[in-house]
């Protein structure tokens, strides 16, 4: 890590990043480092643990999703499942999370149990990208693997993002 680069960033006064290319306004809400980790430290946590069923997401960012080619401005579990497990399974060799079983049971046992959430548009060149963002909370029925397997997933989306755009800083979440 650069300390010339980050400590000054953390260290600054800085309530909002003005992204010029688009003429966009980000407030800041919050700055830190975080620990690098490993897909395998991830599951183990959630593995070797007392099962969590209640999973509360704040969303960072503005978040959105993509279904029937439109970008989504609310949320949707399976839209998220989806994203979530394609990210994991991508990226991630160790712990394979390959079957179309597992995602339909991840939607299937998963609800939105409450949500304060507002909605918002980013403008890019090309588009405006409706989201939302706030927070939300879940609740996981079923056996204890598959609760734990969502609780991984929830995890991994603090370091990979939550749904589609996450490459232009869309889909920042923070998992309590």
């Amino acid at each position: 890590m650069d300390d010339k680069i980050i400590k000054p960033v953390l260290n600054a006064d800085i309530d909002s990043i003005h992204i010029e290319g688009n003429n966009t306004e980000y407030k800041v809400i919050s700055k830190g480092i975080t620990v690098e980790t490993s897909y395998k430290d991830i599951s183990d946590k959630y593995f070797l643990s007392d099962v969590k069923r209640n999973i509360n997401i704040k969303m960072l960012s503005l978040t959105t999703y993509k279904s029937e080619d439109r970008y989504q401005m609310f949320p949707d579990v399976k839209s998220l499942f989806v994203s979530l497990y394609n990210k994991w399974n991508r990226f991630n060799d160790s712990v394979s999370l390959k079957d179309d079983e597992v995602l339909e049971h991840l939607s299937e046992h998963t609800s939105i149990d409450r949500y304060n959430l507002k909605s918002g548009k980013i403008n890019t060149e090309t588009m405006k990208i409706s989201g939302f963002a706030g927070e939300m909370g879940l609740y996981v029925k079923g056996a204890v693997p598959l609760v734990n397997v969502v609780n991984i997933l929830f995890d991994y989306a603090q370091y990979a993002g939550l749904g589609a755009k996450t490459g232009m800083g869309m889909g920042g979440v923070e998992i309590e």
